[in-house]
């Protein structure tokens, strides 16, 4: 696959709350649910398992501060436009 500029949109797992215990109680279901994300980055793997982006890539095809999302986290995948 060619590297492609796209936006990922996918649920994270949030840390709720401070860092310290907390009763369960007091976890109402806003705080309980996980965070809408968008990466945008270069698509240079996806497949049943994970989609794989790099933040940077270089005229000659290197990349730098690559990041997986695993598939079941994923809600859209956006190709963007062209790129010079």
């Amino acid at each position: 696959m060619k590297p492609h500029p796209v936006a990922v949109t996918w649920r994270d797992a949030a840390d709720i709350g401070p860092a310290e215990w907390l009763a369960p109680e007091v976890l109402d279901d806003d705080a309980l649910s996980p965070e809408t994300i968008v990466t945008v980055g270069w698509l240079l793997r996806r497949d049943r398992k994970q989609v794989v982006l790099a933040l940077s890539i270089s005229a000659s095809g290197l990349v730098r501060g690559t990041f997986v999302v695993p598939s079941s986290c994923v809600v859209e995948v956006v190709k963007l436009g062209p790129v010079a």
